[in-house]
C-alpha cells in the first residue's frame, strides 16, 4: 500500500490531500476483518464486541458495583488502547442503564465523564432503558416512507384499495 492519498468529503465540502501510509481502503473487506484480528485481545470485561462496536456489560442490583465494574472495564479498555497505539474517544463512548432505574452512572474516559443517555443506537437497533422498541419501529416506519420504491408500492395499493 505506497503511493497513496486521502482526503474528507463532509457534504460540500472537500479536505485537502494529504499522504496515507496506513490503513486499508474505505469500503474494503479487509479492514473489518484486520481490525476484528488486532481486537482480539481487548480486556475479557468487554463484550460483546462486533467489529469496531465494543460495549461493556454489567448486570446487578447494586449501583455501586455496577459502576465500579463499568469504570474498571473502561480502565482496562484505555489502558489496552494506548498498548496498541489506540485512544478512546470519550465522546463517542456512552452510558446507558436499562431498567426502571433512573439513575446515572458516572464512568470516566481518563478524567472525562461518559454522558449518560436515554437511547442510543446499537448495530443499527435504538435500544432505550426500557427495552421498547417503539422508538425503533418509528424510526423504520419513517425511513420505509422515505424510500421511494416503498412509497409507490404503498400509493399502488392504496389506489388498489379504493377501486
Amino acid at each position: 500500500m505506497r503511493h497513496r492519498s486521502a482526503r474528507i468529503n463532509d457534504a460540500d465540502k472537500e479536505g485537502e490531500w494529504i499522504k496515507s501510509e496506513f490503513g486499508t481502503l474505505a469500503g474494503t473487506s479487509l479492514g473489518p476483518i484486520l481490525f476484528i484480528v488486532h481486537t482480539h485481545d481487548v480486556p475479557k470485561r468487554i463484550i460483546p464486541k462486533f467489529a469496531d462496536d465494543l460495549v461493556a456489560v454489567k448486570v446487578d442490583s447494586d449501583i455501586g458495583h455496577i459502576t465500579y465494574c463499568l469504570q474498571d472495564a473502561t480502565d482496562q479498555l484505555v489502558q489496552w488502547a494506548e498498548t496498541e497505539g489506540m485512544q478512546i474517544n470519550a465522546e463517542k463512548t456512552k452510558v446507558i442503564v436499562f431498567g426502571h432505574s433512573s439513575e446515572e452512572y458516572h464512568v470516566k474516559v481518563n478524567g472525562k465523564e461518559l454522558e449518560n443517555v436515554q437511547y442510543y443506537k446499537y448495530l443499527g437497533v435504538i435500544l432505550n432503558p426500557q427495552l421498547s422498541f417503539t422508538i425503533q419501529v418509528d424510526y423504520s416506519v419513517s425511513t420505509a416512507k422515505r424510500d421511494p420504491p416503498v412509497r409507490s408500492i404503498h400509493s399502488f395499493m392504496v389506489e388498489r384499495a379504493y377501486q
